[in-house]
């Protein structure tokens, strides 16, 4: 509704020419303009050129000068809920049976929690005003091997008597005095002249070695008395406490500080542990150890009599008569002779080795009178034989450095 000192209407007879409102002949004129503009502001209208105004109770002037009132959704017209819906919800259905201007207001609610049950059900009560029900087909589906795996937590607790096993302990509660840990007993065995304390709701990890002690659910030590928890200020009564063992599964080695020529079977010493005085429970060998490769190889003794040769392999450049034979030969590691040491302490000259071959004079009859050696004119059976055959002198040296020509696999230990 327009306020009348914002009305056209009444503002008719002072805005006309003063000449048309003094003259009465123009008092009908003035009457029809002013009752015209009253019919714009009070009666139904209907603008079939615009779907911005269809029905309303209000003329086409009000509608006009309350166009800021229809961006709210409570004071808008019919007109523009259609505006609303295609933008907040474009898809929702006319014949919906909710309040569709109250369905705006909760747009933004219903599309965050879309895709939840209770975002269905909502909507059906929205458009059909009755309830739904969703059926999860993975409720119905089974799972191999999907039923709840349980892994008990136990504690293994050294202690002197056998207030562990008292009744009632079980629904209490265990305190370690150096992790200020806490966690719920479920049950206690004896397991040999150790109590297994299986525990639950644990807060932290508990640490080998510390003295734990029996509290209950005020945290406050609980007193045992003829296997009866007493109160603390019972004659005889005792705490229930012990110490925690812990016990080696696996060792892990420092892949950067593995070591050199360790076999299987080899001792392991390990420093620590509670199950002896001296503090060294534990016992352990080495079960596996790499397999490697020869990377170099070094020479302790150089030896003697060694002297180069020609090679008869035609990747080695600088190979000697003898060949270094690597064991175990499964690692099919390769190596030769590198250098050789020439200084005068360590050589060795070698004079009078002959040179001849027996098998050149297989035919050659022992009485003849020549056995034609080239290292005398004439010879037969009365030659000196260091007369008759021909001899090398060469100097030898030991060995001072070796190749390895490939490294080879699979070796576990120094071969």
């Amino acid at each position: 509704m327009i306020p009348n000192n914002f009305k056209t209407s009444i503002r008719i007879p002072s805005q006309l020419p003063e000449f048309v409102r003094d003259d009465v002949n123009y008092e009908t004129f003035v009457s029809f303009v002013q009752a015209y503009y009253e019919w714009t502001e009070l009666a139904n209208t209907s603008n079939a050129n615009t779907s911005i105004v269809t029905t309303t109770n209000q003329g086409i002037t009000t509608g006009s000068k309350n166009l800021t009132n229809y961006f709210d959704i409570d004071s808008t017209i019919d007109g523009f809920t259609n505006f609303f819906i295609n933008d907040f919800l474009p898809f929702f259905p006319e014949n919906a049976l909710s309040d569709r201007s109250l369905v705006l207001k909760i747009a933004k609610q219903l599309y965050q929690t879309k895709g939840t049950p209770a975002s269905y059900d909502f909507l059906f009560r929205l458009l059909y005003n009755s309830s739904s029900d969703i059926l999860e087909t993975r409720d119905l589906v089974l799972r191999a091997s999907d039923g709840n795996w349980y892994i008990p937590k136990t504690l293994k607790v050294k202690a002197s008597n056998d207030l562990w096993l008292s009744p009632g302990i079980a629904n209490l509660r265990v305190f370690g005095e150096t992790s200020k840990s806490f966690a719920n007993i479920e049950k206690v065995t004896l397991n040999i002249n150790k109590y297994d304390v299986y525990i639950s709701d644990i807060q932290r990890l508990f640490q080998s070695g510390e003295n734990v002690r029996v509290v209950d659910t005020f945290n406050q030590d609980v007193y045992v008395l003829n296997d009866k928890i007493v109160s603390s200020d019972t004659p005889g009564a005792s705490l229930v406490t012990g110490k925690l063992v812990g016990a080696l599964s696996t060792i892990t080695i420092d892949p950067k500080k593995r070591g050199l020529t360790y076999n299987v079977g080899d001792p392991v010493v390990v420093y620590g542990g509670l199950s002896t005085p001296t503090g060294l429970g534990a016992k352990a060998e080495i079960s596996e150890v790499t397999r490697g490769a020869v990377q170099r190889i070094y020479v302790t003794e150089g030896g003697y009599g060694y002297r180069p040769g020609k090679t008869t392999t035609p990747s080695v450049t600088n190979f000697s008569n003898t060949q270094i034979k690597i064991t175990p030969t499964s690692g099919g590691a390769l190596a030769h002779v590198q250098d050789f040491d020439t200084s005068f302490t360590n050589m060795a000259n070698v004079a009078l080795l002959p040179i001849n071959i027996i098998q050149l004079k297989q035919n050659t009859i022992l009485g003849n009178t020549n056995y034609f050696f080239e290292n005398v004119a004439t010879s037969n059976a009365n030659t000196k034989l260091s007369n008759a055959f021909t001899f090398q002198a060469f100097t030898t040296f030991p060995i001072s450095s070796v190749i390895v020509d490939n490294g080879g696999g699979g070796f576990t230990q120094l071969p």
